[in-house]
């Protein structure tokens, strides 16, 4: 039977004669004269008999292979379908019970604390009663002398006269009035991180397969740098910070007395001359700023008023200072600003009480050697250690991290650096890390309570040009003052794996 004409679908009139292999086209004596012209051509009845061939042996392509292995395929997605269902309700099960395995620590915790607590209590007041007991012995001792002396004085003969002055003196001189804090505990509640990103991190996140394999860096936390402003507040080096607000800090120049109070967005609400030159200062939980005078040995404090007072004159020179969570203060101290030490030679740090009373010092290691050759910054970590910025050279440093006992726990000394490790200022935030300034290669770095350094915080390539001193603020914001009047105010956090 023959096949009937067929029309090209350009010119509808004309009958199909040729097939274009170039443009996989039927086409008519039109379309060879026409926008086909000098491309390669078949007879129509040739490619019907190679399509012919071809459809033969493609159907059965499709039939023996390509259908069994779709319908293979739809098995296989409903079978994983149910397998994902059944997946997703372990990991739910999973994240109930981790929840719940958070909720019964967190309680264990509370009870612990708790339990702490009025043990703790218990032993003050044993302590307090013993106190009271002795007052009252002493009273009654005084009560019955009183007595006793003044019938001497009345009615007594000389001898008892002298007996009795002899006794009362005795008495004075035995029974002083007791120390009422001494062995008193003075426990303190330091609330922990509450943030929504580390209680995360403790419960834990649910992680693409698909991505984690593209990039195992996803396993890990990354840091993550908010750079919330940067600015420059004259042209001198801004040598010391102190944050007296979420966004207020007062920045003091290498030079001169005047120092600026900045907000975040480096707007001057105001400039003061403290008449001396700072050397270091810090924020107290009163309100208060305790400053560091090196020339003539001072803390001086400023209150809320602006109003200075000199706290007390040290027979050493002050440098680094900072206020600790239980108030105590520490102080960098030094007889001379030179690089090594004699026997004779006196570095060290020194922990006081706010009343400037010396509880703890920190200058020996146990071969009775000096600790330090030149403290110039302190900072107080989460976890009690005194972390110190130890100048040994001109141009090279370290950072010594002390237990709170005055034990020495590790020295930090950053190597791989293109210029020798110099770091001038030093600070904790509220992971516990240990954040440090390195002026001589432009970085400011973050290292581990451990001793392990984690990430560069900024470098030259973010703007950051020889950072000297750092601070931070009660909402964590590292605040860093850098050569020729230039502010970075920073916040970092762990983000979770993307």
């Amino acid at each position: 039977m023959a096949s009937p004409s067929v029309l090209c679908k350009t010119h509808t009139t004309e009958d199909v004669i040729l097939y274009c292999d170039d443009c996989e086209l039927l086409v008519c004596r039109e379309c060879v004269r026409q926008e086909h012209k000098l491309h390669n051509f078949l007879k129509f009845k040739e490619k019907v008999g190679d399509s012919r061939l071809c459809l033969t042996d493609n159907l059965l392509t499709l039939n023996s292979a390509r259908l069994p292995r779709l319908r293979e395929n739809l098995q296989d997605v409903i079978s994983l379908q149910e397998t994902k269902e059944h997946d997703t309700k372990d990991m739910l099960t999973e994240i109930v019970s981790r929840a719940d395995k958070m909720i019964e620590n967190i309680t264990l915790i509370r009870e612990k604390l708790m339990n702490r607590s009025e043990l703790l209590h218990e032993k003050n007041l044993t302590v307090i009663e013993k106190k009271i007991a002795q007052i009252n012995a002493r009273i009654d001792i005084f009560e019955r002398a009183d007595a006793f002396a003044k019938g001497a004085l009345e009615h007594g003969f000389d001898e008892e006269i002298i007996h009795e002055d002899l006794e009362l003196r005795r008495q004075l001189h035995n029974f002083q009035p007791i120390n009422i804090y001494e062995d008193i505990d003075r426990p303190i509640y330091v609330d922990g991180d509450l943030n929504e990103l580390v209680l995360k991190q403790m419960f834990g996140t649910v992680l693409s397969e698909i991505r984690d394999l593209s990039n195992e860096d996803n396993k890990r936390p990354a840091l993550k740098v908010q750079k919330i402003s940067m600015f420059v507040c004259g042209n001198e080096d801004i040598v010391g910070i102190c944050a007296i607000k979420s966004d207020v800090a007062w920045l003091h120049p290498k030079k001169g007395s005047r120092n600026t109070l900045v907000n975040v967005n480096g707007h001057q609400m105001s400039s003061l001359d403290f008449g001396f030159v700072v050397t270091s200062l810090t924020l107290s939980k009163n309100g208060k700023i305790y400053m560091t005078d090196y020339s003539i040995n001072r803390i001086i404090s400023m209150d809320s008023s602006k109003k200075f007072h000199t706290e007390i004159t040290l027979s050493l020179h002050p440098i680094g200072i900072i206020v600790c969570s239980d108030e105590d203060i520490l102080i960098c101290l030094t007889d001379e600003w030179i690089y090594n030490t004699t026997s004779k030679s006196q570095r060290k740090v020194v922990r006081m009480t706010k009343e400037f009373k010396e509880k703890v010092t920190f200058e020996l290691d146990e071969q009775g050697e000096n600790i330090f050759t030149l403290p110039i910054a302190v900072a107080e970590n989460l976890n009690g250690d005194v972390c110190v910025v130890d100048k040994i050279a001109s141009d090279k440093g370290r950072v010594c991290v002390l237990y709170d006992t005055g034990k020495l726990r590790f020295v930090y000394e950053h190597r791989g650096a293109s210029m020798p490790f110099d770091p001038s200022s030093v600070c904790c935030t509220r992971y516990s890390n240990i954040v440090i300034a390195d002026p001589a290669n432009n970085v400011v770095e973050i290292v581990s309570d451990g001793g392990e350094f984690l990430h560069f915080l900024i470098t030259e390539k973010g703007g950051c040009i020889m950072p000297i001193s750092l601070g931070k603020d009660p909402d964590d914001r590292i605040w860093i003052g850098c050569g020729s009047g230039k502010c970075i105010i920073l916040k970092y956090r762990y983000g979770l794996p993307k």
